[in-house]
């Protein structure tokens, strides 16, 4: 559940002048919300990549998930920008349907719905469009019901009754969104969408951004990124002022979803997003500011005051590793290895490194190590992704000496390993190395790689 502080928010009909070089920033306090921009991204993650949604969002959610949202009927598109005059719109009507207690397009007084959008929105010759929801229960729980637009635990087929998945995945440009509360109400809480175009066009390459809780104990940070002109060379999520690698979700390099997870806190923590485009210019989302997390108590959906901090302008995304030696680099090192400490514990809690290795010429050995040893502290478990060019069995060596068994196949899988079961010195690790043994041949691929204080949680979604 979540703890949101409840915002009075007072419509007077007016447009807004949007300003195309500032994006992000709220239009009054509580618009958007959290709600609101975690529905947006969303959004814009299912248009990016319908497949990958529908495989990592919407497994399990209904008995036919695989019929819908197929490639042949719904192929990927371009991402929706958050328009604020569509925005206005959208969080008025949820707000009415909440506090008159009602569920329709129609607006309380019986105004039709395009001439409602009107009032707000007025671009020449666009198309518009809206979908509504009540009860969805959460960011993914309202994104979900529209793209199955179904009943009795199955969702309508493509270009079957599927009018609220035909919307999202529309040859529209942007979106408002707009989220509405109200104890007692028959639903308690409503969504709207409003689809059109934008009057003044944005020309931002991350079109949105927000968190999710994923689990009952991770939080996800999610943006997304769209550059005609070629792959990010850096992806960051800066939160509580540290910044952290983004790795890709779903999606292409240069169009797709981004994420970064981290252990959930127990504080309301500021967090933007910074990406280095293919011509090394820096994009901040939003703009100015810093979105909060929902994870405390009463956390306000935007920190105005929030400030830039200083993080390289050209991260590598990866860490590269070719004929035993390293090729790509970011960070500090220490005697010809990574020192792990570069990473400071945010909040008391232990530190999730989260950085990817890659051995590119099948190299015996990849080697990961820290100078001086990282202190473990409590510190319990290594977390990673792995694959291989071909299978292989291997070994994990944890300083120098200390090994654990792990299978690679061609397949992406997840490991999970107990500090416990391979002794781990309390002195701290200096090395993390995986290898094949002579003559293998083999490429390795781990990512994802986090030392946490617990295994994950049940997936909510994986």
């Amino acid at each position: 559940m979540w703890k949101l502080s409840v915002v009075v928010v007072l419509f007077v009909i007016c447009s807004w002048n949007m300003e195309v070089d500032a994006y992000g920033e709220p239009l009054s306090p509580g618009v958007p919300n959290y709600i609101d921009r975690a529905i947006h991204t969303l959004t814009n993650a299912a248009r990016i990549d319908p497949t990958g949604y529908k495989k990592l969002y919407m497994a399990g959610y209904a008995n036919n998930i695989d019929s819908i949202l197929l490639s042949g009927t719904y192929p990927a598109t371009n991402p929706l920008y958050l328009e604020p005059n569509l925005t206005l719109s959208a969080t008025q009507h949820s707000v009415e349907m909440a506090q008159k207690n009602y569920f329709s397009h129609s607006s309380y007084d019986g105004t039709d719905v395009f001439t409602r959008i009107g009032k707000y929105y007025s671009c020449a010759g666009a198309g518009l469009a809206e979908n509504i929801a009540a009860g969805g229960g959460s960011p993914l729980g309202y994104v979900n019901m529209w793209l199955c637009d179904g009943n009795n635990g199955a969702c309508a087929p493509d270009k079957n009754g599927d009018g609220h998945r035909a919307d999202i995945m529309g040859g529209y440009t942007s979106i408002g969104v707009g989220w509405g509360y109200q104890s007692g109400s028959d639903f308690g809480d409503y969504s709207t969408q409003d689809f059109g175009k934008a009057c003044a066009q944005q020309n931002s390459i991350v079109h949105s951004g927000s968190h999710i809780l994923k689990d009952l104990c991770t939080t996800k940070f999610l943006a997304t990124y769209w550059d005609p002109a070629g792959n990010p060379r850096g992806a960051l999520a800066v939160v509580n002022g540290q910044s952290w690698f983004m790795s890709r979700d779903i999606g292409t390099a240069n169009k797709g979803v981004y994420k970064f997870e981290q252990t959930k806190s127990t504080v309301c923590r500021p967090y933007y997003f910074q990406f280095v485009n293919s011509a090394g210019t820096t994009v901040r989302y939003p703009t100015t500011g810093c979105l909060v997390t929902n994870e405390g108590n009463n956390c306000p959906d935007f920190d105005a005051s929030c400030t830039t901090v200083t993080v390289p302008t050209t991260p590598a995304p990866v860490y590269v590793y070719q004929n035993g030696a390293m090729a790509g680099k970011w960070g500090t090192y220490g005697n010809g290895g990574i020192n792990f400490n570069y990473k400071a514990s945010y909040g008391g809690v232990s530190p999730v490194l989260n950085f990817n290795l890659i051995n590119q010429n099948g190299d015996d050995w990849m080697s990961f190590w820290s100078n001086p040893a990282q202190p473990l502290g409590n510190l319990k478990y290594l977390l990673f992704s792995a694959a291989a060019s071909a299978p292989v069995s291997g070994n994990m060596f944890f300083n120098g000496g200390l090994t654990k068994n792990v299978d690679l196949t061609t397949a992406w899988q997840n490991y999970t390993i107990a500090l416990s079961d391979i002794s781990a010195p309390s002195s701290g690790l200096t090395d993390l190395d995986f290898s094949s043994g002579p003559s293998s041949n083999t490429q390795y691929y781990f990512k994802d790689i986090r030392f946490q204080t617990a295994p994950d949680c049940p997936c909510v979604f994986c």
